[in-house]
């Protein structure tokens, strides 16, 4: 406090200075002198950090006037004693002790300045009403001069000793409290940081230090006091090594994108997470490693963001080369057809055809012109699918629901199939109702089952039956188309109705091989725009069953 006034002052007299006219500089040259200012600066930040009050005492009794109150009234009190016991006991020596007593008690409680006001004005009362006031060269008085002198020149010691003790023992405190908010700022910065920070001790990697977010991402487990062994094993097992390298090379580590599986759920489950960590040596004042402080920034969000687009790059690229092949098939296969009738028709026109020749031609023409119409059909298709994907995606599929039979419309699938596979067993199990009336896109609804029926006559031999099979429920209908193929797995049954998906190492075993990945996919949209749901039970080697559910019309 004291400190602060001082150094306001200095800078109040400094301003003044510098405000003065010149005439009034020339009057006071000793206040522009650089040494006498220099002087004077000195001379105020010596009494301004020589100035305290004590901690120990009252409100009221630390303020510097009670310092100085008390070195006026303690040596007077204490001259005063001596007075009156000096005509008790004559033979009373060491008179000025009691004095340096006060001079001490006042210097180490209020400072210099106030030791100092005691020191003169003790000597001068002890000189004044103790010793003999007269001036003579008598031994008696001579002694009495330098008692007097000792006396100044001891409290003046004592003055400026204890100043600097008390000093000391102010600034040491001063130090500490300023190392203990400084840790209590760093702890403070630390816990509410916004990354994990874990800090490690030296030998048994105990932990000392673990933020809210470190907390937060090992499951809120307790950490503090533990080992890295103890608290977070799943952990330790990984980043042991790294954090044995930091500690004996005590050079900093950092891992990007550090892939770590961790128990955030304390069941055993290990979650995967990606961290961005630095593995930072935390050095004694002799420079040894201390200990090792884990930084880490989670970028478990941006890592998996990442492999997703780059696996959806992936599939475009997939995807493109799928689209250029499919699409280039039908059209090579019908440049064929057209080439090979071209060839026959020059053929035949260069010569005097024969009835039978004409008869070849015509029916050649006839067998090419339909396999040319299945190739574009197949084209088509694959239009179809590529548009109705598009819009699924940008939810512009349009659809045009009514009330009909849908026993009818299975009928006519069932019996479209059997006509292009004349040579496949297709069974239709119905229940009893003549009539199963729901409300929904007949069209669409059509292309759901023909999709399904596609898929179990292309994945199974032909030998092997495909079944139709409709079942009636509380309120709702189900269609479920059932084959002896090669079966799916439990993964690729999750992924079987995302677009593009293919599912690998099932390969055709009956008809056309064209497939963009988007059958199923668009299938699963117009059901379930339509209130319903799909579904697939597969079980690998014995085949698989390909469901779908719409509710009842209440009409």
């Amino acid at each position: 406090m004291h400190t602060i006034k001082h150094k306001k002052s200095t800078s109040t007299l400094q301003e003044r200075v510098s405000q003065h006219p010149a005439s009034s500089i020339e009057q006071n040259t000793w206040r522009i002198n650089p040494d006498n200012q220099g002087f004077w600066k000195r001379l105020y930040a010596f009494w301004g950090a020589s100035a305290f009050t004590p901690s120990y005492l009252p409100a009221p009794l630390r303020r510097p006037l009670a310092g100085y109150m008390l070195a006026l009234l303690l040596p007077f009190l204490t001259v005063l004693g001596i007075f009156y016991l000096k005509d008790i006991a004559p033979e009373l020596s060491f008179v000025s002790a009691p004095v340096v007593l006060g001079i001490l008690i006042v210097s180490l409680g209020w400072g210099a300045l106030p030791g100092l006001l005691a020191t003169l004005w003790g000597t001068f009362l002890l000189g004044f009403l103790v010793l003999p006031p007269h001036i003579s060269l008598a031994l008696e008085q001579i002694e009495s001069f330098y008692s007097l002198l000792m006396l100044a020149l001891v409290g003046l010691g004592i003055t400026l000793l204890s100043t600097q003790v008390q000093r000391a023992h102010h600034q040491t405190i001063k130090a500490r409290a300023d190392a203990e908010a400084a840790r209590a700022n760093l702890s403070r910065i630390l816990m509410q940081a916004p990354i994990p920070i874990i800090v490690l001790s030296k030998d048994e990697q105990r932990v000392e230090l673990v933020n809210p977010n470190a907390w937060q991402a090992f499951g809120q487990r307790p950490i503090l006091g533990k080992t890295l062994q103890e608290a977070l094993p799943e952990y330790a097992s990984q980043v042991t090594p790294v954090i044995q390298q930091v500690r004996t090379t005590g050079k900093e580590h950092s891992i990007v994108e550090h892939r770590v599986l961790v128990d955030q759920h304390n069941d055993g489950s290990l979650v995967e997470q990606y961290y961005n960590v630095a593995y930072q040596p935390l050095l004694a004042s002799d420079g040894n490693v201390d200990g090792v402080i884990i930084i880490g920034s989670n970028v478990t969000e941006q890592v998996q963001a990442r492999y997703k687009v780059e696996h959806l790059l992936a599939e475009l690229d997939n995807f493109i080369s799928v689209v250029a092949h499919e699409l280039r098939t039908p059209i090579t296969a019908a440049k064929m057809c057209v080439q090979i009738s071209e060839r026959k028709v020059q053929r035949v026109l260069g010569s005097q055809p024969q009835a039978e020749e004409k008869s070849d031609l015509l029916s050649l023409l006839r067998k090419n012109l339909q396999r040319i119409e299945h190739q574009l059909d197949l084209q088509n298709r694959l239009v179809h699918d590529l548009l109705d994907a598009s819009r699924v995606r940008a939810d512009r599929m349009e659809l045009r629901p009514r009330l009909y039979n849908l026993v009818e419309s299975l009928q006519d699938c069932v019996e479209d199939q059997r006509t292009l596979h004349p040579d496949r067993r297709i069974q239709l199990i119905m229940p009893e109702e003549a009539e199963i009336r729901i409300k929904a896109d007949p069209e669409r609804v059509q292309q759901v089952i023909n999709n399904y029926l596609t898929n179990a006559l292309k994945y199974s031999d032909t030998d092997k039956p495909v079944a139709v099979e409709v079942v009636l429920k509380s309120n709702a209908v189900s269609v479920s188309v059932r084959d002896e193929g090669p079966g799916l797995n439990e993964e690729q049954q999750k992924r079987i109705w995302e677009r593009f998906y293919r599912a690998p190492g099932i390969h055709v075993r009956n008809g056309s091989g064209v497939s963009l990945g988007l059958g199923l996919f668009i299938c699963r949209s117009i059901i379930e725009r339509q209130g319903g749901r799909v579904g697939v039970t597969s079980t690998p080697g014995l085949g698989s069953t390909f469901w779908f559910t719409l509710p009842l019309s209440n009409s």
